[in-house]
């Protein structure tokens, strides 16, 4: 009975600590870049007002394919500051703090987005259905 306890026991521990641990995706502005000495951590702020604490110590910053060539820099962590919208690939250590895997920067701060196309009433390419009259 007691070999039981502790085997359950042990076993709720680590399906805990791996439930922790499981890397989530997500995307936002950068609001805040500290200068002191937490210089490796930035805040993401969500379209939906979720504000996410994130260690980049340890990611690996790339960019988007859709920044030109001639905006992107040697050191990509330079351009992770107030403004530049990411993709983030994280784990929560469990007290609201996530370690970033991987960042990827998405839109400079200050670039304009990219206009949504118009659906155009007469378009000029693709298959015309009409009907057929006999």
């Amino acid at each position: 009975m007691r070999r039981v306890a502790i085997t359950s026991g042990l076993l709720l521990v680590l399906v805990t600590s791996v439930a922790a641990s499981t890397p989530a995706s997500f995307r936002g502005r950068v609001i805040e870049f500290p200068t002191s000495s937490k210089a490796n951590m930035i805040f993401v702020m969500s379209r939906n007002g979720s504000l996410r604490r994130v260690d980049v110590a340890q990611a690996k910053v790339s960019y988007s394919d859709d920044i030109p060539l001639k905006m992107r820099r040697k050191q990509p962590a330079k351009h992770l500051k107030h403004g530049t919208e990411v993709r983030v690939l994280a784990e929560e250590n469990g007290h609201g703090m996530w370690r970033a895997h991987s960042v990827e920067i998405l839109a400079l701060p200050g670039s304009k987005p990219k206009p949504k196309p118009q659906p155009d009433d007469n378009p000029s390419t693709g298959p015309v259905l009409s009907r057929r009259t006999a």
